[in-house]
């Protein structure tokens, strides 16, 4: 993913779930929540515009569908996109995932259903995606720079349920959006390293499920302190070069 040159504040959509079969409330939605309404990012008041989606995603794979059709509608000029979602990790534990895939997606929602399985055999779905942000270098900054002692690791399991779901689902609808990075640097290196591989500026945090509020807002702590380091890594320079970043990942 590039250092983007841009003279607009740059565009983050956040998103988290709601209840499910086991759950009645959702740690992940209230990280997102916290976040959203703590003002750790007046630093980067004009940097950044927040986009928060104001109620938990429910977990349905045809909510999620219908959601992020919506969504990328409505806002076709994001930069960047953060999912979250809960995983059985201890406490002051988060996993940001590398990979996510097409098919397998067994386990039923809060509705029974899976997944149409003819989709899972489209030709035009490519069988994993990945985000183009560079994770090892977000991960090692943002353990470097956050005041509370937390394990931040990069996953290549995403659990092949909604988490994944709306993860792929996502980095597949940003990588097709036309408009992305409206003025690009007009220099042939640039040109031949966008036709090898294509943006996907899209992560998803694993968080803990814990409810309790120092949790709850070490999470937010946590979510925040990814956006200001992935602001850092790929959107504080206009230096041209620096869009060689951009290209971190292709079609697996």
């Amino acid at each position: 993913m590039p250092s983007i040159p841009t003279r607009r504040s740059i565009k983050i959509l956040l998103t988290g779930f709601g209840v499910s079969i086991v759950l009645e409330q959702n740690a992940s939605f209230e990280i997102v929540k916290r976040a959203s309404e703590s003002g750790g990012l007046e630093d980067l008041s004009s940097a950044v515009e927040l986009v928060v989606h104001p109620e938990p995603v429910r977990v349905s794979y045809r909510t999620v569908d219908e959601l992020l059709s919506r969504l990328y509608q409505i806002h076709p000029d994001l930069d960047l996109v953060i999912h979250t979602g809960i995983a059985h990790l201890p406490r002051a534990e988060f996993l940001l995932e590398k990979i996510a895939h097409r098919e397998h997606y067994k386990s039923p929602d809060v509705d029974g259903l899976v997944p149409d399985p003819s989709l899972s055999d489209s030709e035009t779905r490519p069988a994993s995606l990945s985000s183009s942000v560079m994770l090892d270098q977000l991960v090692e900054r943002v353990q470097d720079q956050i005041s509370q002692p937390i394990s931040l690791k990069v996953s290549e399991n995403a659990g092949r349920f909604l988490c994944e779901y709306i993860y792929y689902s996502s980095l597949l609808r940003f990588e097709k959006m036309t408009n992305f990075n409206p003025e690009p640097p007009s220099t042939s290196l640039f040109k031949i390293e966008a036709d090898r591989a294509r943006p996907r500026p899209v992560l998803f945090l694993h968080v803990p499920p814990f409810l309790d509020q120092a949790d709850i807002t070490l999470g937010s702590h946590v979510l925040l302190d990814i956006i200001h380091q992935v602001h850092a890594l790929h959107f504080s320079s206009s230096s041209d070069n620096l869009y060689k970043k951009f290209l971190g990942s292709s079609y697996d």
